[in-house]
């Protein structure tokens, strides 16, 4: 009952303890008093940072110290054009930037050695997509992980 409540604390956008509510719900058919106290811990986090939110913000994000390079995706795409309805409204704002973030974390289950895998999506500083899962086999490596 305890990991059902958290996985809709997730689902109503409590990403931050999706990481620590699937790793839990991995024991939901043997628990044990340890797996207890964890998720007591979790709810504690929960009551302490109650005013946990998702709000909107435009603003960019300032990536100091790290260089990106920047592709030309007309020779993959030539004709690929963008589509703007007619009666669309003049946004607020010019650009809003897209970011994603992956990583695989390798060998984390010490019993099976299977690998995690976490995605998210930022639109300007807003989180709009966000997964976390137990990859289904064992990597070899931390390249085949990812």
């Amino acid at each position: 009952m305890m990991i059902g409540c958290l996985q809709w604390a997730v689902t109503l956008g409590r990403y931050d303890i999706q990481y620590a509510t699937n790793t839990l719900a991995r024991f939901g058919q043997k628990p044990r008093d340890g797996h207890l106290k964890r998720a007591l811990r979790v709810f504690g986090y929960l009551k302490f940072h109650v005013r946990g939110t998702l709000y909107l913000d435009p603003s960019p994000i300032f990536y100091e110290g790290i260089d990106f390079k920047d592709k030309d995706w007309t020779e993959c795409y030539p004709d690929a054009e963008e589509y703007i309805e007619k009666k669309s409204l003049e946004p607020k704002v010019d650009t809003v930037p897209l970011t994603v973030f992956k990583d695989a974390s390798h060998a984390t289950c010490l019993d099976t050695r299977r690998s995690a895998t976490g995605i998210l999506i930022l639109l300007g500083n807003s989180p709009i997509f966000y997964y976390s899962k137990r990859q289904n086999t064992v990597g070899s490596s931390i390249y085949g992980s990812e």
